[in-house]
């Protein structure tokens, strides 16, 4: 597979569809979908038609207000929350640190952040297919930075968990509870939960610990948040990384959550993140000759190269940045997905924010890109 090869754009506007994924249109069919549901199904079907239907909370009478975009009017109780929770930590821990998706699963959209972007997850899920049906990989930051954490990350642990087999999650650097007390996770869940916030975000926290740390597609396409690591030997090396677990401040994990690509470097480099490294291009071949990858995709980045179109190429092709959400930071940036077909032809879709003259409200207490 030439990683580039078979590659076309799609573009999609900031818009939300009125009927939600996992529905069933043959009324019959729909009748024996209900009959066959256990309880915990049922409670995530319910949770997922709310959040998936939730429309724009009015915006107050003020000029002011009117120039940021709503937020959506989702409730979702603590009760809720704590039984989403306990259900991903069962779904996470039967499944190993690097997921091995097989071609029967193809085709698959791989997303790149979210950021608490819910709006753009929505468009996402209804215009790339029906979980149920399609599969999906994200490839981590699901929370921090937007005003819709708590909603995104509950969306997407309740589609995992429902269709395990289908839908599939990975950790994000942000997907660490030392960082969501600083880019905005915790402050968010103390303002929609008051007292109880600290609990929900500690809550959210302990699933974080469970999540996996990459992917391989086939056998050719390598998935990871953040990239390569020097301590890189194999992929059962991932495949046995202990879980549950904090991310460490060195190492294979670390590495695979937050290292960079970077041109300037043949090699490994001091990351200027404080954390992990860089590496250049000859790392990145000697990686695919190695292991038989012929396509890196992670997502972890996004600079004013990647504001048309959400994404960028490194090492002629071979490694692949992609940023989903829409306008993040109010950049104006579009957000791309991947979707790789069952003979490995690749398709990049782009999401282009329809009111980009509305800003995004930030839940943040720093103003770093690319943290």
């Amino acid at each position: 597979m030439n990683p580039l090869s078979g590659v076309d754009v799609a573009t999609a506007e900031d818009e939300i569809s009125k009927s939600p994924p996992c529905s069933t249109s043959d009324s019959a069919d729909s009748l024996q979908y209900t009959m066959d549901r256990t309880d915990d199904e049922t409670f995530l079907d319910d949770v997922i038609f709310r959040i998936m239907t939730a429309m724009p909370k009015p915006h107050p009478k003020n000029d002011k207000a009117k120039t940021f975009s709503p937020t959506l009017d989702v409730q979702l109780s603590i009760e809720e929350i704590n039984r989403v929770a306990k259900l991903s930590v069962e779904s996470f821990a039967v499944q190993k640190s690097l997921l091995r998706i097989s071609s029967a699963s193809l085709p698959i959209t791989i997303c790149g952040d979210i950021h608490g972007q819910l709006r753009d997850l929505r468009v996402v899920l209804n215009k790339c297919g029906d979980p149920s049906q399609h599969s999906y990989l994200f490839l981590g930051d699901y929370v921090d930075r937007g005003t819709e954490g708590v909603e995104t990350v509950v969306l997407l642990f309740c589609l995992k968990t429902r269709f395990p087999k289908k839908f599939h999650l990975l950790r994000g650097n942000h997907e660490d509870a030392a960082i969501t007390v600083c880019y905005g996770f915790f402050n968010e869940c103390v303002a929609k939960y008051g007292n109880e916030g600290p609990a929900v975000w500690s809550n959210f926290a302990n699933v974080f610990t469970y999540m996996p740390i990459a992917a391989l597609i086939n056998d050719t396409v390598f998935c990871a948040h953040g990239g390569l690591s020097p301590y890189f030997q194999s992929f059962e090396q991932i495949e046995n990384l202990r879980r549950p677990s904090a991310v460490p401040p060195f190492g294979l994990m670390c590495d695979l959550l937050w290292s960079d690509p970077d041109a300037r470097f043949d090699g490994y480099a001091n990351s200027p993140r404080g954390i992990s490294f860089t590496y250049g291009e000859r790392i990145v071949h000697e990686f695919c000759k190695k292991t038989g990858v012929q396509l890196i995709l992670r997502g972890h980045q996004i600079d004013r190269e990647m504001t048309t179109g959400g994404y960028r190429s490194f090492a002629n092709g071979r490694l692949m940045t992609i940023f989903t959400a829409c306008n993040y930071l109010n950049m104006r940036n579009d957000g791309a997905t991947v979707t790789i077909d069952p003979n490995m032809k690749v398709t990049f879709n782009v999401f282009r924010p329809k009111k980009i003259r509305q800003r995004r409200v930030v839940c943040t207490q720093q103003e770093v890109l690319n943290e």
